[in-house]
Parts: C-alpha cells; structure tokens; sequence
C-alpha cells in the first residue's frame, strides 16, 4: 500500500500579545533602519555643503572686491550674486 504526499498547512494561533510584541518589535526595526538611512543622507549633505563652502571661499578670494554676496546666499554665481531661475 503506497500513500499519496499530502501536503498540510498547519495554522498556530499565537496569544494576542506575542502577536502585538512581534508587530512592535518589527516596527522599532523598521524606525531604527530609516532613522539609519536619515543619518546617513544628513552627513552626506553636510558633507557636500563643506566641500562647497569651500570651493565658495575660493570663488571669493578669486572674485576680489568683485565678490558680492551681502546675503550670505549659499549658490551664488562665480562672483556671489545670486543665480538667475533661468540658469539653473
């Protein structure tokens, strides 16, 4: 006598609050990775603005008593005005 495989699925109903730790748990995972990603973009951003601090201060030393920027404007032209809409 040969017997067919049977496949059975097997249903375990866990208590209500294994289900809600569980749920919790995978939420403060998922906070903790993109509070991860947002700290990650946040230093890069720092980042690229000191790199272009940096560039700016030398534009501006290049620029001489050309270099006009009263504003404190972060994207200026080569000089320190500011960037026309239509040029960006």
């Amino acid at each position: 006598m040969r017997f067919a495989p049977t496949r059975k699925l097997c249903a375990i109903r866990l208590p209500e609050n294994l289900v809600k730790a569980l749920k919790q748990h995978r939420a403060e995972q998922v906070l903790k990775e993109h509070r991860a990603e947002q700290v990650l973009k946040e230093h890069r951003a720092e980042q690229v603005l000191k790199e272009h601090r940096a560039e700016q201060a030398a534009e501006r030393l290049a620029a001489g008593s050309a270099w006009n920027n009263p504003y404190g404007l972060v994207l200026t032209t080569h000089i320190g005005t500011a960037i026309e809409p239509e040029n960006l």
